[in-house]
């Protein structure tokens, strides 16, 4: 109907919250066990993780992760479930935990292993924060997840009545996929006036191990290099994407609460148009056009070619903000 914006969201709506805390002002609400995300909305307004100070002292670095000052942490709820956050020169890297006994603290893998191929300068080696985590509960607007138990924890901002509120929990990853082949190409399709919201994206035990923009290594057996620099990257992926498709256009739509890349432009795509679009609070970036896989590079066809897009005339606002480096 006229004047009507359809939505395509992710989310589940989350509801039935009750007082956890009364001391530190913890809501908890019941969700599905399983499920795994890493943003929540109240209100259209992006919640924080839970998380630890800026650079936490008492951390010294070990071959397999890190030793703590004493074995707190050992005996949270879940360690499996915290991530370690560094910001680096013009990289930001995410490497969650394996395993914590004692004061020894183990990272996963194969993630710890190739945030660490680079020159120590661009390694891992200072924690910039620890996130997720329920012991990290402490600040109003911070969330944390018991996703196995299937519990959302919350401490609401001032003014927010989680009870009443609007509040979304992002599920899928992928919202649209427009994919055909170099063969058969997609074409000649429009999505105009539409929101596409509410989406995350999930890396497990690759973790986020930044090379540049966005582009990470996934999967074991990177060689240790002194560039800084890795030849075999994979992109941060679109919550809306296209690959082989052609003449797709994208006009005045909104892109809004994303947890990856706002818009991905694959593979074989060619002469499609992003036009007066709006891209707002997302991740990564907001438009991902091409890549740097030896297909892009080096095509063996010019079906795989990227070519002849058109971007322009879009508005964007607060991206990276969950990957500092985009």
């Amino acid at each position: 109907m006229r004047g009507e914006r359809p939505v395509l969201s992710g989310a589940l709506r989350v509801r039935g919250w009750k007082l956890y805390d009364a001391k530190l002002g913890i809501w908890v609400a019941r969700v599905p066990k399983g499920i795994r995300t890493r943003q929540l909305y109240v209100n259209g307004v992006r919640a924080v993780r839970a998380r630890g100070p800026l650079y936490p002292t008492g951390f010294s670095r070990t071959p397999s992760g890190y030793q703590a000052a004493d074995d707190a942490m050992s005996h949270w709820r879940k360690p499996r479930d915290l991530e370690a956050v560094t910001l680096t020169q013009w990289k930001m890297m995410r490497c969650p935990v394996g395993a914590i006994t004692g004061r020894e603290i183990v990272m996963q893998q194969p993630c710890w292993a190739n945030v660490n191929v680079f020159p120590a300068i661009w390694a891992f080696q200072t924690i910039t924060w620890w996130e997720n985590a329920y012991e990290l509960l402490d600040t109003p607007g911070e969330w944390y997840l018991d996703s196995a138990a299937g519990r959302l924890y919350s401490i609401p901002r001032l003014g927010q009545k989680l009870a009443r509120d609007d509040v979304e929990l992002p599920r899928l990853q992928r919202l649209v996929e427009v994919r055909g082949t170099a063969a058969r190409p997609v074409e000649r399709v429009s999505f105009q006036g539409l929101t596409f919201a509410y989406a995350t994206w999930l890396n497990g035990a690759n973790g986020y191990a930044d090379d540049q923009s966005g582009f990470h290594l996934n999967g074991p057996n990177h060689s240790s290099n002194v560039v800084g620099h890795d030849p075999d990257v994979v992109p941060t992926p679109g919550n809306v994407r296209l690959a082989y498709a052609r003449h797709v256009a994208f006009i005045h739509d909104d892109f809004r609460h994303l947890g990856g890349v706002g818009l991905e432009l694959r593979t074989g795509s060619k002469r499609n148009a992003v036009i007066a679009n709006r891209f707002d609070d997302i991740s990564s970036a907001a438009v991902q056009l091409g890549g740097v896989a030896i297909s892009d590079g080096h095509p063996a066809s010019s079906a795989q070619v990227v070519a002849d897009n058109i971007v322009t005339s879009n508005l964007v606002r607060r991206v990276s903000r969950e990957y500092q480096d985009t």
